[in-house]
């Protein structure tokens, strides 16, 4: 399955602004390519086999870490393991209704045609809700995607960080 859509992320009281395209290979796969602020790619995250990857390429940049419900709060703020992660985004233009919990937060998903939206209900941590608005969905076999999609080769001269958990907001969004 393939989507594009402009969408919004909330958290610790700030609204993130981001527009983004998506592939996902259940069950537990992701591309994602964040569009810059003027344009360009501002961050390509892939999740594939436990392993997540970031390319920042303005920056020259990347981050690899385990695609752990750990690792998805510190990126955005929202507390999900990879799996999860695709059966929310997974669910572009179907009319639903369904909750997904871990040990200490639920989070409510309701989508339609046009928008998918995440609330938190309870929990600890400063993800305050998610809205997505469909631009385009292509589900298979329409448009097929590609293994090598998620096959990420890291260029040799980008440098390599770590990700900082305490960093006050989403790091891959404005």
């Amino acid at each position: 399955m393939r989507a594009a859509c402009k969408g919004w992320l909330r958290a610790d009281g700030e609204k993130h602004r981001f527009e983004v395209a998506y592939a996902l290979r259940p069950p537990d796969s992701l591309y994602a390519e964040f569009a810059g602020r003027i344009g360009g790619t501002q961050a390509i995250l892939v999740v594939t086999g436990g392993r997540l990857v970031v390319l920042m390429p303005g920056e020259r940049r990347f981050l690899q870490e385990e695609a752990t419900p750990e690792t998805f709060d510190a990126l955005f703020g929202l507390r999900l393991d990879a799996a999860d992660l695709v059966t929310i985004l997974g669910s572009a233009g179907m009319r639903r209704t369904f909750s997904i919990a871990d040990d200490t937060q639920r989070f409510d998903v309701t989508v339609d045609e046009e928008r998918l939206r995440v609330e938190p209900v309870g929990g600890a941590y400063g993800f305050q809700g998610l809205e997505l608005r469909f631009q385009e969905i292509d589900r298979p076999p329409a448009i097929p995607v590609e293994e090598s999609l998620f096959d990420v080769q890291v260029p040799g001269s980008f440098e390599r960080i770590a990700l900082d958990p305490n960093a006050a907001g989403p790091l891959l969004l404005p």
